[in-house]
């Protein structure tokens, strides 16, 4: 069980950290996505399913607003969209993103939020032909994460 100290203000990025079920379908079973943020998390995730025309998907993430947006739930969009990006060939867009959401990192991020991130930071070394990062990246990732964590 999470102690309440560690619990998010975001009941999206609680249930991220504290479960084991997909983004996708912790968005999903959301009452309402009450933000335009958690709005085009999903669709970015569902680009990334290839249940959505990631072309469509990108033009409306760059059109959504962050104003008081939960940090934690940023970098999830952030990584998501730098993932689509690669899967597109625009890296360019990829790294300035994945910069982006490494500049919302505090002392109070949780280890999956910054997991994430460094997930997509090694698809992005993949997809610029480093696969030695790529290896790096993912070892870092593991020890990043707790054992305990779901």
């Amino acid at each position: 069980m999470t102690d309440l100290a560690d619990r998010r203000a975001n009941p999206t990025v609680d249930r991220y950290v504290t479960t084991d079920l997909p983004l996708q379908t912790i968005l999903r079973r959301a009452t309402s996505l009450k933000s335009p943020l958690a709005s085009s998390l999903l669709a970015l995730l569902d680009g990334l399913a290839g249940r959505a025309p990631s072309t469509e998907v990108l033009k409306a993430a760059r059109a959504t607003s962050f104003q008081g947006s939960d940090p934690e739930l940023m970098v999830l969009f952030l990584s998501s969209w730098a993932e689509l990006s690669c899967r597109t060939g625009n890296t360019p867009e990829a790294e300035q993103l994945l910069r982006r959401a490494r500049l919302l990192f505090s002392a109070t991020t949780h280890p999956e939020i910054r997991a994430t991130c460094m997930a997509a930071e090694g698809i992005l070394a993949d997809t610029t032909g480093n696969k030695v990062t790529r290896e790096q990246i993912l070892r870092e990732t593991l020890n990043v994460v707790p054992s305990h964590s779901p």
